[in-house]
């Protein structure tokens, strides 16, 4: 009897909401993914998916949000505690419209569970398992401007096409061509790609060279008039230099200065079409990336689309001279001076000690890198403490991790010689 009264109670919800019968056969799936508004589960007067009035039950006037509102909402709080949505990032970074997005859900939906997959062969009565054009259309189009938007959106006016996020099959007509999901974009929506929060870096956090720097502000010009004028290829750009001089600060202070999302790609092969006017890094670590003796294939570049691709290396030696000669910038970046690792400690809260405390960690010949992982680490002692930021949790934090492998015996020894002369009395 409870599974009777249940299934009686989620019919009627269905009947409430569902606008006609591709809404109720398609409820399995809608149900997972949207929530039905408070009012209609009370039998009031509400809003259906689209936000158009419920069937009332009652006489009863009960203001309601729509769904869009709601969603909205939730977007709005889970952004502020921190949590990273990939489908509203999407939808705000290429400006997708409510049918986009939709679309967007719905070629992820098989990725997900196979069980859309069979439903979408049931509502389309047709074997083949991606959803066609014609079933995004009845689903997400009310009236007939809609309906023709979404048809012109769908021959390739969408970036979700133009960016090759989303194929159209080829089919006898428009109407009967499926629609997949790339494997970038898949993995993007399921979070398994590094797309990084707009990161929100200012050129002040970068210390560098001057001349480095600009070079860098350069590369911000050049890419601002490649996209103004349509240049179809991304401008490219080789960083070179150890580990900790900047590369990926920089990279991220581009992506700030630009506006851009930066993506983060481990291979070339997920290099395809990103996301317009992206910042990509790509880099060659301990490990081969790509066979970066051989010269770049014929267009590759152009079939990218516009923005920047950086490529970080840790020595020119692993580049043949048609890689080098097919960038647009070569920059290096060296170890920091003496100035800038007194700079970079500063900027690391050492600010709040004495100058001559300063001046001992900037003898210390660290890259920027590990300065800025030392600072942070020994912010999180004083606030664990709930203390502010002193000599003694930077001494600390400094005398653990020199002892790991990889540091000279000299740095050990000031910092243990430092360090026994603050415990003096």
């Amino acid at each position: 009897m409870a599974a009777v009264a249940r299934q009686r109670k989620e019919t009627g919800n269905v009947d409430r909401v569902a606008r006609g019968r591709a809404d109720k056969v398609s409820s399995h799936w809608w149900q997972g993914l949207i929530l039905v508004p408070e009012a209609a589960e009370r039998g009031g007067d509400g809003a259906n998916l689209e936000g158009l009035p419920l069937r009332k039950s009652t006489p009863k006037k009960v203001e309601s949000e729509t769904f869009q509102t709601l969603l909205d909402k939730r977007i709005s709080l889970s952004r502020s505690r921190g949590i990273a949505l990939a489908l509203p990032e999407l939808r705000d970074r290429l400006k997708l419209s409510v049918f986009e997005k939709n679309l967007a859900l719905l070629c992820l939906a098989p990725e997900f569970s196979r069980r859309y997959e069979r439903l979408y062969s049931y509502l389309q009565n047709e074997t083949c398992a991606q959803p066609l054009v014609d079933l995004a259309l009845r689903l997400f189009c009310r009236s007939e401007e809609e309906w023709r938007q979404g048809r012109a959106l769908l021959s390739g006016a969408s970036p979700l096409l133009r960016e090759g996020l989303i194929e159209v099959g080829e089919a006898s007509s428009l109407l009967v061509s499926p629609l997949r999901l790339s494997r970038t974009a898949a993995d993007l929506l399921l979070g398994q790609t590094l797309l990084d929060p707009p990161p929100t870096l200012s050129w002040s956090q970068l210390v560098v060279a001057t001349s480095t720097q600009d070079q860098l502000r350069e590369i911000c010009l050049r890419v601002r008039g490649a996209l103004k004028l349509g240049e179809p290829g991304p401008t490219l750009a080789l960083f070179v230099g150890p580990s900790g001089t900047g590369k990926t600060l920089a990279a991220g202070v581009l992506a700030t200065d630009l506006q851009l999302p930066l993506v983060v790609c481990h291979t070339l092969s997920d290099l395809q079409r990103p996301a317009l006017g992206s910042v990509v890094r790509l880099w060659k670590g301990d490990s081969k990336l790509v066979d970066l003796t051989e010269p770049l294939g014929a267009n590759w570049a152009a079939s990218l689309g516009p923005g920047l691709v950086i490529f970080s290396v840790h020595s020119l030696a692993s580049l043949s001279l048609a890689w080098r000669q097919s960038m647009n910038y070569t920059i290096s970046f060296a170890q920091p001076t003496l100035l800038q690792r007194q700079q970079l400690w500063q900027q690391g809260g050492a600010v709040i000690c004495d100058p001559e405390f300063v001046q001992f960690l900037a003898q210390l010949p660290l890259s920027g890198g590990m300065i800025r992982r030392f600072g942070h680490e020994a912010a999180l002692l004083a606030a664990g403490e709930g203390q502010p930021l002193s000599k003694a949790h930077l001494l600390r934090v400094l005398a653990r991790e020199v002892q790991k492998p990889g540091y000279p015996a000299r740095i050990r020894k000031l910092v243990k010689a430092r360090q026994q002369q603050e415990s003096s009395p």
